[in-house]
């Protein structure tokens, strides 16, 4: 027993002399080049160890925001063919050193993972989401690029993988997306894979275009159906169409907009309720808008009057439900333009200023293109376009969405068009500036997030949660 005890003795005393021989071999290398790495090197097997909240030194490095060390530990790790494992050794919270990067929007910490092979598709246990889920929620930021930089630069499998991964809610990120309430998330997804547009999630069935039409969210269903690869009839479990939610909403807009895209209103869903149908086998959108004498004329697709400001419909088609004909008061020209659903005060602005500011945005289309960012509608850009007056059709817009006077003249002045912002200022007297309220037909209402000396993009937005 005393032999084998001193064999043992002896062995550890190897090793550890071994041990110390390379510790100052190492120390001696750092001290001739500077470079950490040496010293790292040899203690790799301690970059696993934990602190008490389970975080490693690389989990630590990036929530400090040590660019300089993560750097190095990283490095380390990748080293040795073995070593990538070491990338994804997850915290008590079930989080990985890319997830801690997403969640405190550490970007340069974020581009040094993803180039070194940390997998974007990496699953938290405690609630199923991945770093692509993380990102979602600040994807609007400039300063926080986490959602683009993961798509970016992330291995393609492994963003394949991430982007068909469902949380413990039943939510892949495309239905984070839509529940921000942003179209900028939405468009960063679908640029990777349109296909995401006809995801449905597994609790409900219900498919992103469900979930925005159910939130009122009109620049959300416009992205969709402009850059999605989606079916516009698809249902529900429950038998839902995106219209049937529309129409059960009492979206005007909405069920316009689903009609103009060929949106079926004669599906018939799997609840029938006797007050809309007696038929047994379920309630068609038809049935649903029994007794609204718009909505029937929507679904019944009526075109009665003359195209909106020039041949070109807004979305595809007109009906007494959104187009009244107005006439210009200095050519006497008669147009049509969408009737206001009053939730917000731009129809305070007279016509004659209208067309005056409509001009003066003719004249920019840059600022155009800037204006209708700010307010979340980049998706209805291009068509809004094709009018004769870009600028009228752009404020005609503006107003059947509920937007106010006073957010707009801040952000007219960020593009410089002070007298286009004079003219609406001269109208906000009377007006009230309602912030962050949602109406009750569906309208949207932007609201200010900080002071409107920034840039236009980031100051507005649509209700719809940070």
């Amino acid at each position: 027993m005393f032999n084998n005890r001193s064999v043992i003795d002896e062995s550890m005393m190897n090793q550890m002399e071994n041990r110390l021989k390379l510790t100052v071999k190492a120390l001696f290398l750092y001290a001739k080049t500077g470079d950490v790495k040496a010293l790292l090197t040899i203690s790799r097997s301690l970059l696993s160890y934990t602190d008490d909240e389970g975080d490693t030194p690389l989990h630590t490095a990036i929530i400090n925001r040590q660019q300089t060390v993560t750097e190095n530990i990283i490095k380390t790790l990748v080293l040795k063919p073995d070593g990538k494992p070491g990338l994804s050794l997850k915290n008590n919270q079930g989080e990985t050193p890319l997830m801690v990067a997403v969640l405190t929007c550490n970007r340069p910490a974020l581009v040094q993972l993803l180039h070194a092979g940390a997998d974007p598709g990496a699953i938290n246990p405690s609630n199923g989401n991945t770093a692509l889920h993380l990102a979602i929620p600040n994807a609007h930021r400039p300063s926080c690029r986490c959602l683009e930089t993961l798509l970016e630069l992330g291995n393609k499998a492994d963003i394949k993988k991430a982007l068909k991964a469902v949380n413990n809610a039943g939510l892949a990120p495309v239905h984070l997306a839509i529940n921000t309430g942003r179209v900028k998330p939405l468009q960063l997804l679908l640029k990777v894979n349109e296909d995401q547009a006809d995801f449905p999630e597994p609790l409900a069935g219900k498919h992103p275009l469900h979930m925005a039409v159910e939130q009122n969210l009109l620049a959300v269903c416009g992205e969709l159906l402009l850059k999605g690869n989606l079916d516009i009839d698809a249902q529900t479990f429950s038998g839902q169409t995106a219209l049937h939610l529309a129409v059960m909403n009492n979206n005007h807009l909405l069920a316009s907009l689903l009609i103009s895209a060929d949106a079926d209103p004669l599906i018939r869903n799997s609840e029938p309720d006797d007050m809309y149908s007696d038929d047994p086998d379920g309630c068609t959108p038809m049935d649903l808008a029994a007794g609204d004498t718009k909505m029937l004329s929507i679904l019944q697709d009526l075109e009665t009057f003359t195209p909106f400001t020039d041949a070109r419909p807004l979305f595809g088609h007109h009906n007494e439900a959104f187009f009244v004909p107005e006439k210009n008061p200095v050519s006497g020209q008669t147009y049509t333009s969408l009737v206001s659903q009053k939730q917000g005060d731009l129809h305070r602005l007279p016509l004659s200023e209208r067309y005056e500011i409509g001009e003066l945005l003719d004249r920019n289309p840059s600022q155009r293109r800037e204006l209708a960012d700010a307010f979340d509608m980049g998706c209805l850009f291009k068509t809004l376009e094709e009018a004769v007056s870009p600028g009228r059709a752009i404020l005609d817009c503006f107003e059947a969405f509920g937007v106010y006077m006073e957010p707009l003249s801040g952000v007219l002045k960020n593009l410089g068009l002070s007298k286009a912002a004079e003219i609406v200022d001269s109208h906000l007297s009377n007006a009230k500036t309602s912030i962050g309220v949602k109406t009750n037909v569906g309208g949207l209402v932007p609201r200010v997030e900080g002071s409107l000396s920034g840039p236009a993009g980031s100051v507005l937005t649509f209700e719809g949660g940070e």
